[in-house]
């Protein structure tokens, strides 16, 4: 049961999250062919070039704007309506959008795909949340960060299964494009038929509905009649007295303990969009052209990113438990930093030295890797495991606000700063991933085998609200 719950979460609601997100690259310029021949069609005249950019980044960005609006919602929905309850109410929206953008096949408007996009950008929003936060709260302690790895295995495969049906010869054609932009309603639809039968996450039957009752049964569920079940419930109900009440924002910030650890998920989640990683995957293809690649090898080599990108985050979901929260991200950002200078070097050298170019390509492939080792998965489930019942809900929805916050200012910033600084364009990361690694260094927290107290309690000694007592004997060595 624990296998199959965990699987409809990622595969129903991550992996929605990851196609949306992958999917507008492979089509924006059938995307932009389709809006110019709606308008030539309605006004007898041609749209300017200057008009189609502008829509195709209404497209794009619309996204992401969906994405802060159900990423607010999501602590309040996952409170009110249980995690399970939120993420079947979360596939509306998704089947809504998915649902208009395929209607762009009979219908020409290119206003459908906008309002598709925002609907898809809502559901991607709520998911980013709340799937994250179910699946921390289903596993085990032995299991939580290979558990919470899996939200981002899913978005990758995702990703990468978007780029494959991108391909001219199977989605992505002018007769097509419709089908790959609307695919996630399938996922929509098998998280619908099984995700009911699912358990509900104990943590929150017990400490938010007070039903221990229930508690126990999804606890057996998803473990399996042992002593475990019984040793588990009885954490959660020392935890549950008193009854938690839920947290405002302003009661957060006005914690200087829980301000704290919101600074640190805050951190967290800029070290991942504000890493480049986008940037460095949008470049990759143009400069593997550089490298006297044809337009198919480049196309495929960026969908080698893609492999890359899945591969070493299985291994991620293979050791966070063993090596930790904490290094996993240092270990990625250090590498990532190194390699995104590297990268830079290799840049501004190889317009004399041609064969430096192919440099360019490997350190591409390396601050990948180094990506996926850690800031890739780590900032989306972390956040859970920092904060007590009682804040959880609207640390995460602040987290997330945070995350889909600087994809925007990426994907608006960039661009100038591309065509400002040229080959240099990647210095600007290389000093935030600097910036981010020393972060974590001095104050974020392991949380690997601790409870979310345990967290609490190395967050007060830093914050000197209380006098320092270790509830595990290692709880001070991070």
């Amino acid at each position: 049961s624990l296998l199959l719950t965990v699987t409809v979460i990622a595969l129903g609601s991550s992996f929605q999250f990851g196609y949306q997100t992958g999917v507008v690259n492979e089509a924006l310029v059938l995307i932009g062919n389709y809006t110019a021949s709606v308008a030539l069609n309605r006004t007898g005249q041609p749209m300017s070039d200057t008009t189609i950019e502008t829509l195709k980044s209404v497209v794009v960005a619309i996204f992401p704007v969906g994405g802060m609006v159900g990423g607010v919602s999501a602590g309040y929905l996952a409170r009110r309506l249980g995690r399970k309850g939120s993420l079947l109410l979360n596939n509306v929206p998704m089947m809504l959008g998915s649902g208009l953008m395929l209607l762009c096949a009979w219908v020409a408007s290119y206003e459908l795909l906008i309002v598709g996009r925002l609907f898809a950008g809502l559901s991607a929003g709520v998911s980013t949340g709340v799937a994250p936060l179910y699946l921390s709260e289903v596993a085990p302690q032995s299991l939580k960060g290979a558990s919470g790895t899996l939200n981002q295995l899913a978005i990758v495969i995702a990703i990468l299964v978007s780029q494959l049906l991108g391909l001219d010869f199977v989605l992505g054609t002018p007769d097509r494009w419709f089908y790959l932009m609307s695919l996630t309603l399938l996922p929509s639809c098998l998280q619908l038929l099984v995700l009911p039968f699912c358990p509900e996450s104990p943590r929150h039957l017990l400490l938010d509905k007070s039903d221990s009752r229930l508690a126990r049964s999804a606890l057996v569920q998803l473990r399996g009649e042992s002593s475990e079940v019984d040793e588990e419930l009885s954490e959660l109900a020392r935890e549950a007295d008193p009854p938690p009440e839920p947290m405002s924002l302003r009661k957060l910030l006005c914690t200087p303990h829980l301000r704290y650890l919101l600074l640190v998920a805050c951190a967290m989640q800029l070290s991942q969009q504000l890493s480049g990683i986008n940037a460095v995957i949008n470049y990759s293809t143009e400069i593997f052209l550089s490298a006297n690649m044809t337009q198919k090898t480049a196309t495929y080599a960026t969908i080698g990113i893609g492999c890359v990108n899945v591969l070493v985050t299985f291994v991620s979901a293979a050791i966070v438990d063993k090596a930790g929260r904490r290094t996993l991200h240092m270990c990625g950002l250090a590498g990532m930093c190194l390699s995104a200078g590297a990268l830079t070097v290799s840049l501004v050298l190889h317009h004399n030295f041609q064969p430096v170019v192919y440099s360019c390509v490997a350190f591409i492939y390396i601050y990948v890797v180094f990506f996926a080792i850690g800031p890739g998965a780590i900032p989306w489930f972390i956040v859970a495991e920092m904060f007590n019942q009682a804040a959880r809900p609207v640390a995460v929805s602040v987290a997330v606000l945070v995350n889909w916050a600087g994809q925007i200012l990426i994907g608006m910033g960039y661009p100038p700063v591309l065509a400002q600084l040229k080959d240099y364009s990647f210095l600007p990361f290389v000093f935030l991933l600097l910036v981010f690694f020393l972060f974590t260094w001095f104050f974020v927290p392991e949380t690997k085998g601790r409870t979310p107290e345990d967290v609490e309690m190395v967050a007060r000694e830093r914050t000197g609200t209380v006098q320092y007592e270790s509830i595990n004997p290692d709880l001070d060595t991070d």
